[in-house]
């Protein structure tokens, strides 16, 4: 399987790079650290759409296949993930961030503690359940 290398543009700010990648018809903004930049600068990165205006960032390795930004960056698989139960969690909310300054290793539990305002007390739909 071939990968497309270096599918976006990028700039170089102060202290870390913004990556420009393409979603549908979005251009959307992937924050990185310099450091972290050397690390993806020849691999396919992209991110997709998922929920109104909410992203994921994905980098494509030959050793992981596809793995999210984040756990790339802190060098979390996901057979760790399901070991530990450890996830990646972005401290201002904004999934896009991947400086390692905005991650931090966290449980299920410390995660879901961290949602965003509109979404704390919202509750989750069961379905297929039948009431007796």
């Amino acid at each position: 399987m071939k990968v497309k290398q270096r599918n976006y543009n990028y700039e170089i700010a102060e202290d870390y790079v913004i990556l420009k990648l393409k979603c549908k018809e979005n251009i959307i903004d992937v924050l990185v650290d310099i450091d972290d930049y050397e690390r993806i600068k020849d691999k396919a990165v992209y991110v997709s759409e998922h929920g109104k205006g909410k992203y994921r960032c994905y980098v494509y390795t030959k050793e992981t296949k596809t793995i999210q930004l984040s756990r790339y960056f802190l060098n979390r698989t996901q057979k760790e993930y399901y070991k530990e139960y450890r996830c990646v969690d972005h401290i201002n909310r904004i999934t896009t961030d991947n400086r390692k300054s905005n991650l931090r290793l966290v449980t299920a539990r410390e995660n879901q503690l961290n949602k965003s305002p509109e979404n704390i007390g919202k509750k989750r739909i069961k379905r297929n359940v039948v009431d007796k």
